[in-house]
C-alpha cells in the first residue's frame, strides 16, 4: 500500500479497517525522531514483506502505541522510516475504557515448544503479565528455565501481538516459587486451577467486579490484576499447597489437563466473561426499559391486564 494512494490517518487507528490492515512491527526504540525497527522484524520487512518506498506501516511499542510510519528509503538490509501522524494510544488493560481488567498467569512453564505456544495463545487472549514458577516437581533442564528461553518467550508475545492486533506486550516476570505469591500478588484476585474445587472459574470469575453502572455507560473492569495460579504436571506439593491457601480453588472441568491447555482455557473463560460485561454495558438500554430492566412502557401505569 502506497502513501499517495493509501487511507489517511486519523484520530483512532481503529475507525478505518483499511489501517488496520497495514502491517504492524515491534520499534526498537519508540522516542528516537527516526523510529528503527527490531533488527528481526527489519529482516522480516525487507526479506519476506519486500516493502518499497511509499509504503505504509505501523509501529509498535509494546505499551499502547501505534505508531504510523512510511517507508522513506530501503537497501538490502536497511530501511527507513519516518512518521507520518502522531501516535494514537490504546488504553491499558484495567484502565478506564478498556474491555478487560489485566489477566495475569503464574503456573510452572512447560517442556520444549509448548512454552512458546503457550504464551503466542495466551497473548492472543489477552494475557498481560505471566509469571514463570519454580516447583518441586517441575520438569525439563535447566537449560529449558525461563530465563534461559526468555527472548524466544519474547518473540512468541510480539508475533500473537501483530497477529490479533494487540498493542500491548505481555510481560514475562522472573521466575518466582509458589511460596512468593501471596506477597507478589498483594491487590490481586487470584484463583488456583485445582481437579477437586467445589467451584467453577465461571462462578468465581461471577464474583468479581460487580457492575453498577447504568446502560450505555462503560463498565471499568475491577481494580487489581485477576490472576490465574497452575502448578506443574505432578502437581504442587504440600507446602507449596499450604503456601497458595489465599487463592480460591476452581476447576474447569472434569479432566486432568496439561499445562498450557489448562491456563489458555481459564484466560478465555476470563476474558470472555468480562469482555461480556463491557459490551452488555456499552449497549443502550432497549426501549421500554428503564435503566435496563423491564418495565412498564409508561411509568405510573400499569400494562393492561395486570
Amino acid at each position: 500500500m502506497r502513501a499517495s494512494n493509501g487511507p489517511t490517518w486519523g484520530a483512532d487507528l481503529r475507525g478505518d479497517p483499511a489501517l488496520q490492515r497495514l502491517p504492524r512491527f515491534f520499534l526498537q526504540d519508540p522516542e528516537a525522531p527516526c523510529p528503527e525497527l527490531l533488527a528481526e522484524e527489519r529482516r522480516h520487512a525487507l526479506s519476506v514483506l519486500r516493502l518499497q518506498p511509499g509504503d505504509r506501516l505501523i509501529g509498535l511499542d509494546g505499551v499502547g502505541g501505534l505508531h504510523p510510519l512510511v517507508v522513506r528509503s530501503m537497501t538490502r538490509r536497511e530501511l527507513s522510516l519516518e512518521r507520518e501522524a502522531p501516535p494514537w494510544r490504546e488504553p491499558e488493560p484495567g484502565s478506564q475504557g478498556s474491555p478487560l481488567p489485566r489477566l495475569e498467569v503464574a503456573a510452572a512453564l512447560p517442556k520444549g515448544e509448548r512454552a512458546e505456544s503457550m504464551l503466542d495463545r495466551l497473548t492472543q487472549l489477552g494475557l498481560c503479565a505471566f509469571r514463570p514458577l519454580a516447583c518441586a516437581r517441575n520438569q525439563g533442564f535447566p537449560r529449558e528455565s525461563a530465563e534461559a528461553r526468555l527472548e524466544g518467550l519474547l518473540r512468541a508475545c510480539r508475533e500473537a501481538c501483530k497477529q490479533s492486533g494487540r498493542s500491548w506486550l505481555p510481560r514475562i516476570h522472573p521466575t518466582a516459587r509458589p511460596g512468593d505469591l501471596r506477597d507478589l500478588l498483594v491487590g490481586s484476585s487470584a484463583a488456583l486451577l485445582a481437579p477437586d474445587a467445589r467451584r467453577t472459574l465461571q462462578q468465581w470469575c461471577a464474583t468479581l467486579g460487580a457492575t453498577t453502572t447504568g446502560p450505555g455507560e462503560f463498565t471499568p473492569p475491577p481494580v487489581g490484576p485477576v490472576v490465574v495460579i497452575a502448578g506443574p504436571e505432578g502437581g504442587f506439593d504440600d507446602a507449596e499447597q499450604a503456601s497458595l491457601e489465599f487463592a480460591t480453588p476452581a476447576v474447569l472441568g472434569p479432566h486432568i489437563l496439561r499445562i498450557e491447555t489448562a491456563v489458555e482455557a481459564a484466560v478465555a473463560i476470563l476474558a470472555g466473561e468480562f469482555y461480556g460485561r463491557a459490551s452488555a454495558a456499552a449497549r443502550p438500554a432497549p426501549r421500554g426499559t428503564a435503566d435496563g430492566v423491564d418495565g412498564p412502557a409508561c411509568p405510573g401505569r400499569a400494562e393492561p391486564g395486570s
